[in-house]
């Protein structure tokens, strides 16, 4: 894994150039590798499938992420996330409009949760890859780890 942690296209603007802060983001995506990736015999490769991880550990990689890079956390709660307008404001929006209806409480944590970690799923899946490729390199294989979807499969 190259050592700014992230590729140029998820440049994380701060936090990044912390080594403890290196090491927590690479520790997830270590374990993440290390539980959920699987021999694909076509490619002769280890692949993870995104949809194998459990959103728990996505919410989880978020959540540090969000932590570590107070832009990225804006960024994931704002207008710059693709979920903000049809996902998060209207659970926002219902909330703050019925404050004790446990259904609307239960939407809003629901919606922030899926759309802030949607947001973040496509730097998960940068950095999977990126591992993915040390991770077969050491098992003696080609070393072109790659991310997949399962619908790619199919």
């Amino acid at each position: 894994m190259s050592d700014t942690i992230l590729s140029s296209r998820f440049a994380i603007v701060k936090g990044m150039t912390n080594m403890r802060h290196k090491k927590e983001v690479l520790s997830i995506v270590k374990r993440l590798v290390n539980n959920y990736s699987e021999y694909h015999s076509k490619s002769g490769n280890y692949i993870l499938p995104i949809e194998k991880i459990d959103e728990i550990d996505l919410w989880k990689f978020a959540s540090l992420i969000m932590k570590l890079d107070d832009d990225r956390a804006m960024e994931a709660t704002g207008p710059d996330n693709p979920c903000y307008s049809n996902k998060l404001l209207p659970a926002l929006t219902k909330l703050l409009s019925h404050p004790i209806e446990h259904d609307a409480q239960r939407d809003f944590i629901d919606s922030w949760r899926e759309g802030v970690g949607e947001y973040f799923k496509p730097l998960l899946e940068e950095l999977i890859e990126e591992y993915l490729q040390e991770y077969n390199s050491d098992r003696g294989l080609r070393g072109e780890g790659y991310y997949e979807s399962l619908s790619n499969f199919i």
